[in-house]
């Protein structure tokens, strides 16, 4: 009895291909879930805790991978025609390329959760370094994964290779037209990689940059989003962070320090202000005790500034202590005799009249 054949292929092919697949599927989840779960018995002995982050980043890539290597192994038992295998295998080994680049993506995560959390327990200023390379080389490890694998699979097909030869002869020329097109992306790429090695900004530093305040939100390879105090973004480029001046507040330390300038009258008695400020300061939650002192710092034919200053531990603590100082300065001007020292305007009736 002659075979009834398909697209080149038999019946009780057609019928093996669906069944190859899903006893991979099932053999793959039965397998990988045991694997996992005999590791998991392994490293809940142990006194270290990343080997069972490791295992739950690396789950989902290990059951596809051992599915893909299964399917090499069930497809050879349907005995397809040569050509049809090779075309098969070839399809099997892009999935295989896409599992492993999976693998290698996750694997990177596990490594930037561990450089985080190892983050958490430093000093604030070397935590926001430290994300700060892990956020940007954590993006430079995907693109590079991506780009290889997506190399790798290009490979597998005869005409993309035919075609790559033939690029390489004009690969001087190519080469200087694309230096020249991409030479700002470029410089923006080595700006970015130059940002997370010598660190002039890190995540969650505040700065003034386009006279505008602050925090750095975000640093990608070619830009920098600043999260302004009114909650607006600006979207920076990495040159210009790294070509033009900006005041960074916490590049060494987070402490700052202030000043309140008051006008008052030329009658103030300063010494008693003076003493009463600093008494008034040590309530202050706001201040960190470092800094603290009062001043006259101008005058002019009318008054004389006063200039208090003071420290907090960071901009947000400054710019409330500040406020606050200011309150307390114009409301000592107003209750102490009467508001005899408030800002006033003298004029003198002219002699002999």
């Amino acid at each position: 009895m002659e075979q009834i054949r398909f697209l080149d292929l038999e019946i009780w092919q057609w019928l093996g291909v669906p069944l190859a697949i899903c006893l991979a599927l099932g053999v793959a989840l039965l397998a990988g879930g045991l694997l996992i779960r005999a590791l998991r018995k392994v490293s809940s002995r142990t006194e270290i805790h990343w080997d069972d982050a490791l295992l739950d980043h690396l789950r989902g890539p290990a059951k596809f991978l051992l599915f893909v290597v299964i399917q090499f192994l069930s497809f050879r038992l349907l005995f397809l025609h040569p050509d049809l295998q090779d075309l098969v295998d070839r399809l099997l080994l892009i999935t295989l390329i896409v599992g492993l680049g999976w693998s290698a993506h996750r694997l990177i995560g596990f490594l930037s959760g561990v450089a985080l959390s190892a983050a958490e327990r430093q000093d604030p200023l070397r935590s926001r370094g430290t994300r700060t390379r892990v956020a940007v080389f954590r993006r430079i490890g995907g693109i590079f994964i991506i780009v290889f694998c997506a190399a790798l699979i290009l490979m597998q097909f005869e005409v993309v290779r035919k075609v790559g030869v033939s690029l390489l002869a004009s690969a001087g020329i190519a080469g200087i037209m694309i230096g020249f097109a991409a030479q700002k992306s470029i410089a923006s790429l080595v700006a970015g990689l130059q940002i997370a090695v010598t660190q002039p900004i890190r995540l969650g530093d505040v700065l003034i940059i386009e006279g505008e305040y602050g925090t750095v939100e975000e640093i990608q390879l070619t830009f920098v989003v600043v999260k302004t105090w009114d909650l607006r973004r600006l979207v920076i480029p990495v040159s210009q962070i790294l070509n033009d001046p900006f005041q960074n507040w916490t590049r060494n330390s987070t402490e700052l320090l202030g000043t309140v300038e008051v006008h008052a009258d030329y009658t103030v008695p300063v010494e008693r202000i003076r003493t009463d400020y600093k008494e008034y300061l040590k309530t202050c939650e706001l201040w960190n005790g470092k800094a603290a002192g009062l001043q006259v710092t101008g005058a002019s034919e009318r008054t004389m500034v006063l200039r208090a200053l003071m420290s907090a531990g960071d901009s947000a603590r400054l710019w409330d202590l500040r406020c606050q100082i200011r309150e307390w300065m114009i409301g000592w001007l107003q209750s102490e005799d009467g508001g005899r020292y408030l800002p006033v305007l003298r004029v003198d009736p002219p002699t002999g009249q």
